[in-house]
């Protein structure tokens, strides 16, 4: 099991505890209600809180009250109002929470009273609900044994069970449980948070079900509990792991403990979209569901309208918690959400929304012939998604090569009017490259890439075959003997692939006999030259290929005798180690 335990100094976790004591749930989920079943836990009041939470709190205490009905509830508010306290300034921020409890505990068949601290008598109630930390003692705690060892029941709120465990008037008790561990059931309190979901199908009877969600809160430092004993009953874990809410019996009394409850608060409107990063001319869905109903002192609210003002002058209402809206263009938009209840209240929240466009970014290369000041000229453009140039924006151009761990800058261009970019590099080697361009990006456009394979071969140290690609190239080799030139392309099936192969001119006499194969079969190709080089182009359905460029058939006349000069050389060279070799045995 996966919890989280809090590393802070102790004004960090004040801060903290504070703001989640008071304001536990502002930012949670409205929750789905309940469907309906003949084993339910029947609700009597109209008052009570319609939440999932309160729900499992009025049951939980309903059953630990043991068939009884006397309920005595140490709240905040009173123990705030009859002992102030620096950590907690203000009671009446309590009551609403004192009010939607004790409706739940009535709903339930409670009889409730209220009390600022735990009395030093516990005789005549069935059921003890203590959610005021600092009405809590371990001298209380023996007083609290005795009486669930006779038949009592308790509720422990919250982190309750800390104050239990040691004496402590401020926010920083510590988080081992084993002083009570024997009659509560657990001996370890944890901080946890994010969402707790049902653990058993209809806990006491109620209509909740197992992975229900139960209570939300994006906090992570909310109360839970860990190392619990193997007879308690886990009804509720937090989504991090931690125990949420369980039952303990013990003597002929019976314990629960319940982490949290959605603690009363105003109307409050909030929302979130997807993607995060929105595009334009394409749809974003907005949604509400993180806005929650307000208390009115007597119950929930509902909320009964949506109204959004996206920002580009468009406005919707809408009874719905998500709507779906597409931007013509990018930009920083301001997004405004109102939302009213059938109470006649209403909460606005504002966020920004960045929305982007697409960017594109085109690289190609240009191989001189020859090998001596061998150079790479290196052109590409930036477009948006509407194919419109991009001026003045920085095009960073790297490579790397098999075996490299990261890329080595090239140089870095700026785009011009059309946005087109150009430089030159001068490679210090041959071999297999890739080559990127890239462009980072701003507030509204995302950044992009584009990457070319470029390999290079000398020939004869006077002349270069260079081949460009977007598929992966490998094994490029030229045959003197047959005057082909042969290389493998790889790449992801179902895409294409292209391959720019430059030959130099002083090379070839008549292009027009050029043979391109793929595997054997005869390929179209298009040419276009430079000064020095003849370029061509042929693309293919990605796989595994072998390409051949025959050349045989264009050979300039001059280029035969310099041919059988070479094959001489090398049949004299390979004769006279073999007479070597045979003369040394």
């Amino acid at each position: 099991m996966f919890y989280l335990v809090l590393s802070l100094n102790r004004k960090q976790l004040f801060v903290l505890t504070t703001t989640f004591l008071l304001l536990s749930i502002s930012a949670c989920v409205s929750l789905a209600g309940f469907s309906s079943s003949s084993s339910s836990k029947t609700i009597t009041s109209s008052q009570a809180p319609s939440d999932s939470s309160f729900l499992l709190l009025g049951a939980g205490s309903d059953w630990a009250a043991l068939n009884g009905n006397q309920c005595l509830y140490v709240s905040w508010y009173d123990n705030l109002q009859a002992h102030p306290n620096q950590y907690l300034p203000d009671p009446d921020l309590w009551m609403p929470s004192r009010t939607a409890v004790s409706d739940t505990l009535e709903a339930s068949g409670l009889n409730v009273t209220f009390a600022a601290d735990i009395p030093a008598n516990l005789t005549g109630l069935n059921v003890l609900v203590i959610e005021a930390y600092f009405a809590c003692e371990p001298s209380k705690a023996q007083m609290i044994q005795d009486y669930v060892s006779s038949g009592g029941g308790v509720v422990l709120l919250f982190a309750t069970p800390r104050y239990l465990s040691v004496y402590c008037k401020d926010m920083w008790p510590g988080n081992s449980l084993e002083p009570i561990h024997e009659w509560f059931g657990a001996s370890y309190y944890v901080n946890s948070g994010g969402s707790a979901y049902v653990a058993v199908d209809n806990p006491f009877g109620t209509n909740l079900s197992q992975n229900q969600t139960i209570f939300t809160n994006p906090s992570s430092s909310l109360s839970a509990v860990e190392s619990l004993d193997q007879d308690t009953q886990v009804l509720a874990n937090w989504r991090y792991g931690a125990c949420f809410a369980f039952t303990h019996t013990y003597g002929q009394g019976r314990v629960y403990y319940q982490a949290n409850y959605r603690i009363p608060s105003a109307l409050k409107a909030d929302f979130t979209w997807s993607p995060y990063l929105a595009k334009a001319v394409e749809p974003v869905t907005f949604d509400a569901s993180l806005s929650q109903p307000g208390w009115n002192n007597s119950g929930w609210t509902s909320i009964t309208e949506y109204q959004w003002w996206f920002g580009d002058g468009n406005m919707t209402s809408t009874a719905d918690t998500t709507i779906s809206h597409t931007y013509a263009s990018p930009g920083l938009l301001t997004v405004t959400l109102t939302v009213y209840d059938n109470a006649g209240s209403n909460s606005t929240v504002v966020k920004t929304v960045s929305v982007i466009s697409s960017m594109h970014v085109s690289i190609s290369t240009d191989t001189a012939s020859s090998f001596v000041g061998l150079s790479v000229n290196i052109q590409g453009s930036l477009k948006d998604d509407y194919g419109n140039g991009q001026k003045d924006e920085i095009v960073l151009v790297s490579y790397t090569f098999a075996g490299a761990d990261s890329w080595f800058p090239i140089s870095s261009a700026t785009t011009d009017d059309a946005g087109q970019y150009s430089l030159q590099w001068i490679p210090t080697a041959s071999g297999n490259f890739s080559v990127m361009a890239e462009w980072r990006g701003n507030q509204t456009c995302l950044g992009t890439q584009t990457l070319v394979s470029l390999s290079i071969l000398p020939y004869l140290n006077q002349y270069v075959f260079s081949v460009e690609s977007n598929s992966t190239i490998s094994a490029l080799a030229f045959n003197s003997t047959s005057y082909e030139l042969v290389f493998t392309a790889t790449g992801e099936p179902g895409t294409r692939g292209y391959a720019k192969v430059a030959i130099a001119k002083n090379l070839v006499q008549n292009v027009e006999n050029i043979r391109v194969y793929l595997d054997g079969n005869l390929l179209n190709y298009t040419l276009t030259s430079t000064e020095n080089s003849w370029i061509l182009n042929f693309d293919y359905s990605h796989s595994t290929h072998k390409l051949t460029v025959n050349l045989i058939e264009a050979v300039p006349e001059f280029v035969i005798p310099l041919l059988f000069m070479v094959v001489a050389s090398t049949t004299a060279l390979v004769v006279l180690r073999k007479l070597k070799h045979g003369y040394r045995y």
